[in-house]
Parts: C-alpha cells; sequence; structure tokens
C-alpha cells in the first residue's frame, strides 16, 4: 500500500510539471512569435524579427508585473562561419554545382568552421580597426546542438543583446549595416533563458538558422524548461 501511495504521489508530480511546463513553452513561443520566426527564409526577413518580434517580447516583459518570466543575463546572437576555402568561384558557398566531395565537407563538416579572429564587417584585422569581431571557444561544459545541417558546439562569434530596448536595437541597427550576417554564415542562434515565477519554471530557448546555400535559411525553435516538482 505505501509503494502504491509513493507511485501515485510521483506520476501526479510528474504530470504536473509536464503541465506546467507545456504551458510555459506554448505561451514562450506565442509571445515571442515563434511562428513568425520559422518563416524566415532570408537574412533581411531576421533582422525585421528580431526588431519587431524579440526585442518587444523581451522588454515588454520587463515592464510588466506577476507571473511575467523575466530574462536572466543577456540574450545573446551566436554565429557559426565557414572558412573561405567553402566559397564558390562566384562568391557563393559550394552548391549542387559544385564537386560533390568539396560540397559535402563544406555542407557538413563541422572542420570547416571558422575560428579567426576579424574586424568590424568581417575584414582583417591588419586594417588597423580597434573593434574585433573574435571567436569564442566552447564552454567545458556547453550544450551541443543538432541542427540541420551538422552538430555545433557552444562557441561561435557572441554578440550580446543591450539591457534596454533602445540599447538593443541599436547594437542589431550596427550589425546588420556592417553585415553580421553574409555569405559566410552556416548558422546564427538566439540564445536566452527566461524564469517563470508564477511557474516556478525557468525557459532555456534557442532559435536557429542554418543557411546551407547563402540567402537561404533554415529556422527551429527549441524551448526546453527546468524546475523543481
Amino acid at each position: 500500500m505505501l509503494f502504491l501511495l509513493a507511485a501515485l504521489l510521483t506520476s501526479y508530480g510528474d504530470a504536473t510539471l509536464n503541465s506546467r511546463a507545456f504551458l510555459l513553452q506554448s505561451s514562450v513561443k506565442r509571445q515571442m512569435a515563434s511562428d513568425q520566426f520559422l518563416r524566415i527564409k532570408r537574412p533581411d526577413e531576421f533582422w525585421v524579427w528580431m526588431s519587431q518580434g524579440l526585442l518587444p517580447y523581451l522588454y515588454n516583459n520587463q515592464s510588466r508585473s506577476g507571473s511575467c518570466s523575466a530574462t536572466l543575463g543577456a540574450p545573446r546572437l551566436r554565429q557559426i562561419r565557414l572558412q573561405e576555402e567553402c566559397l564558390g568561384p562566384v562568391g557563393s558557398i559550394l552548391t549542387e554545382m559544385d564537386p560533390p566531395a568539396a560540397r559535402e565537407n563544406c555542407v557538413f563538416s563541422s572542420s570547416h568552421f571558422d575560428t579567426n579572429s576579424y574586424a568590424v564587417s568581417w575584414k582583417s584585422v591588419s586594417d588597423n580597426h580597434t573593434q574585433r569581431w573574435v571567436h569564442s571557444p566552447p564552454e567545458l561544459a556547453g550544450v551541443w546542438f543538432w541542427g540541420y545541417l551538422s552538430f555545433y558546439d557552444s562557441g561561435g562569434y557572441v554578440q550580446e543583446l543591450g539591457t534596454t530596448l533602445e540599447e538593443s536595437r541599436t547594437r542589431l541597427d550596427f550589425l546588420q549595416q556592417n553585415s553580421w550576417i553574409n555569405n559566410m554564415t552556416r548558422a546564427v542562434f538566439v540564445e536566452l533563458t527566461q524564469y517563470n515565477p508564477g511557474l516556478a519554471l525557468s525557459a532555456v530557448i534557442t532559435l536557429s538558422l542554418e543557411f546551407p546555400m547563402a540567402g537561404h535559411a533554415l529556422p527551429a525553435v527549441t524551448v526546453g524548461t527546468a524546475g523543481r516538482h
């Protein structure tokens, strides 16, 4: 009888946790306009979604009270880039018209990801620019991401958003104007963590865009949850 009672309590706790997790996942996806994100096909559409979808969600939540989710730390953009050897003769990523072996290595192999440092606009650092776009190595406890095209570790070229709506808009405008996403971009991740006190759960949010070829995106949205029973 004691075992049966323990089993019932465990099952009830799991069901409660699962229902809260589903509620939080659904709420996050709806409020951040994830359906619009999943329709993104080009880099210019990504910048529009960031400005009109993600930023209002983040900073409107800050101005509310009650059970709304609070963002923990700064949301960030993280980019994975291909090495120049994956650039075709016409200045685009290798496609089905290129040799199969070279195309497969560049499309699916992480050994062709770039780790060099650059000046703004992906210019050579020898151009005497003070601000640099530097590759961050993967974290020791970082989580790998399984995308459509490859596995990705937690390293990459990272850009953090600001603490206010105005600061974040300024940073996004700067990145867009300086071609932060270009024809060497393999994947872009939007990463943030939020805590919802009403549900006593955290949401770990990853939105990804992969580029099998320049200018064409494959979007995906992942919302994981963590918390106590």
